[in-house]
């Protein structure tokens, strides 16, 4: 500056200016600590900028000379985060395992929080990072609604969730599912019943379906709704299928979020407002897919995307006719609503996951045993539905 004038000004040129300020307070002094910080500070304060220590390098030296342990470098942006990176969140330490998967909201992570003092490792977990404010705050604000509201064995916990969005830092953690998404047995469902000792394909997937309406209606019950129900976001542990990812929580009859999987989504999703319906329809989207392998939607020049049932080669998986007798009177139920006036079809899918609950105790065991079941189950789930709100149901 002395050179160039106030314009030749840089960062390191306040640096200077610091340590310059400071050795004055220890000039005097005659001690051994006085003078190892004289000559930190010294670093500080070399003519030549490019040779002039930076704040980080003064931090870490003079917290050296306290005794203290010096702070984590910051870590990269999250794009180019890799295995082993450390990243703090909310006071504690998180490694970086894995990268998951990125998509227009950010990217998934999966982390291990290691004890600051022993290093030791502490729990597995799911760090999701969004990439812009915008979307943040969003997410942030869905984990939040969705955290308290989590009480059930086929929906995965949320650990944390930021105070606030910031970029290159975790919105929130969710608990470790140990398992695979879904959509890695799209295709080859009826193998994975196999594996899994169902007697069939559709024995396992009414099963999973009936999970899944348990899973959503504990969302609904409390006025929210998932929003993203994808093949991608069950994930398959052991025997269990565990419903994630809540980047798209929002409240029931809430306007304006965007939509989910756009593959799985009900036409009304980001248009109109949010209800219980559309992660009902998502839901039934996504496990055509997986267990057809292929595209749930058609289009129909009149009509626009409509699911398809009514094509013969729809119900094929790698060749051969894939029969799923006792879902069959759903899938006629949905084929009837849609021979009527399309107008008044979004009004007729089912409200709500103890609609499709009561659905599939009739297709799987007949009406009387039905009646039976729902008297200990389906009806016991209605029952707590109705005690929601009319405000909160769609």
């Amino acid at each position: 500056m002395r050179a160039g004038g106030r314009h030749a000004a840089t960062p390191r040129s306040d640096v200077y200016s610091l340590c310059a300020s400071l050795a004055d307070l220890f000039r005097e002094r005659e001690d051994e600590t006085s003078r190892q910080v004289v000559e930190v500070l010294g670093g500080g304060r070399a003519d030549a900028p490019e040779a002039r220590s930076d704040l980080e390098d003064l931090e870490t030296a003079l917290a050296e000379l306290l005794g203290e342990t010096p702070p984590p470098p910051a870590p990269p942006p999250a794009r180019f985060w890799t295995e082993d990176q450390i990243v703090p969140f909310n006071g504690r330490d998180y490694r970086v395992v894995g990268r998951l998967g990125s998509g227009g909201v950010g990217t998934a992570f999966k982390v291990v929080e290691i004890d600051r003092a022993t290093k030791e490792d502490l729990g597995t977990y799911v760090a999701k990072v969004a990439h812009d404010e915008e979307t943040g705050r969003r997410t942030v604000g869905a984990y939040s609604l969705a955290r308290s509201h989590l009480q059930h064995q086929a929906v995965s916990g949320i650990f944390e969730v930021a105070r606030e969005w910031r970029e290159n830092a975790f919105t929130a953690l969710m608990t470790w599912v140990d398992g695979a998404p879904l959509s890695d047995f799209t295709g080859v469902f009826p193998l994975l019943a196999e594996e899994q000792g169902e007697e069939s394909g559709e024995a396992l997937a009414v099963r999973w379906l009936g999970t899944m309406c348990e899973a959503l209606d504990v969302l609904h019950r409390n006025g929210l709704v998932h929003g993203d129900v994808s093949p991608r976001n069950m994930i398959v542990s052991g025997n269990d299928l565990v419903l994630t990812d809540y980047d798209f929580v929002r409240k029931v009859g809430e306007d304006g979020a965007a939509p989910g999987t756009v593959l799985y989504c009900a036409p009304s999703s980001g248009t109109g407002p949010a209800a219980p319906a559309d992660d009902v329809y998502a839901l039934a989207a996504g496990f055509f897919h997986v267990l057809f392998g292929r595209e749930p939607f058609r289009y129909d020049p009149l009509r626009g995307p409509v699911l398809d049932f009514d094509d013969p080669d729809a119900r094929r998986a790698d060749g051969d006719e894939v029969d799923f007798v006792r879902l069959q009177p759903v899938v006629d139920r949905e084929r009837q609503i849609r021979q009527e006036d399309p107008d008044v079809v979004a009004e007729r899918r089912p409200e709500a996951a103890p609609d499709v609950l009561e659905r599939l105790a009739l297709a799987v065991v007949g009406e009387r045993s039905a009646r039976k079941i729902s008297d200990v189950h389906c009806r016991c789930v209605v029952a707590e539905r109705r005690k929601t709100p009319d405000s909160t149901r769609a």
